[in-house]
This record gives C-alpha cells, sequence and structure tokens, in this order.
C-alpha cells in the first residue's frame, strides 16, 4: 500500500519533501525506519501526520520537513495519533532542536494522544490540542 492510500485522497493533497532541495513535490510520504510522515496544506494552515516510531534518526526527518515546508504558514498542525511509539531519543532530538524552525509566523498545534509527549515546552508558539 502506498502511503497515499492511508488518508482520503479524495480530501487531501499529498506532498512529499525533497530533502535539501527547499520545496515539496507532490504525491507520496518521507520515510525514515518505518516513519512516515503524510502531509497536505489546506488555506493558509500545513497538517502533518506522523505514522510508526519516532526514533532519533525520524526526529532529524521531521525536523527536516518541518524546516523546508512550514515557513509561511499561520499555522502547523502535527498529528501525532499515528505514532505507535516515540523513542526517548526521537523525543530528547525534537525538542531540542525544535527551535531551529522557523516559528516566528506560525503557530505550531501537536494533536492526539502522543501530543504531550512530543510537543516541545517552554516555546510560545507551540500549542496542544488534545
Amino acid at each position: 500500500m502506498s502511503c497515499a492510500q492511508n488518508m482520503n485522497s479524495e480530501t487531501l493533497r499529498i506532498f512529499s519533501v525533497r530533502v535539501g532541495s527547499g520545496s515539496a513535490k507532490k504525491r507520496g510520504c518521507a520515510v525514515a525506519a518505518n516513519f512516515r510522515i503524510l502531509f497536505h496544506k489546506s488555506e493558509s494552515s500545513l497538517h502533518f501526520k506522523l505514522l510508526g516510531t519516532l526514533d532519533g534518526s525520524s526526529a532529524r526527518q521531521l525536523l527536516n520537513t518541518l524546516k523546508l515546508n512550514s515557513f509561511g504558514a499561520r499555522r502547523v498542525f502535527i498529528h501525532t495519533a499515528g505514532l505507535n511509539e516515540i523513542d526517548p531519543s526521537g523525543q530528547s532530538l525534537f525538542r531540542s532542536h525544535f527551535d531551529e524552525i522557523e516559528t516566528r509566523a506560525a503557530s505550531f498545534l501537536f494533536t492526539g494522544e502522543n501530543a504531550f509527549e512530543l510537543a516541545p515546552k517552554g516555546n510560545g508558539a507551540v500549542g496542544i490540542v488534545s
């Protein structure tokens, strides 16, 4: 099954990342180990759906994806319900490098059962929706 088949293709436009290109490319998803990122844009918001296990390499992939695609968005939603595990090394790496993402214009909203575990602490641009 392709990663684009995991979400309703009638309501979403799915994009993948060309890491290092500074742009998004239509189709698919970014993959690191068993971790996947599905994302789409709706008006001035971006939605990132995380699937699988977030380990250190997955956290780095997520940070790169956010850096390349979040600038200019008013709101960035990070949906965590699809994560089946958050490795402590992935959590630590994500939280410690989150401030490298350009957040001046965006609010980052973490949703789902793993939102509290993943969201960085003490960042005014971050909110948690349960």
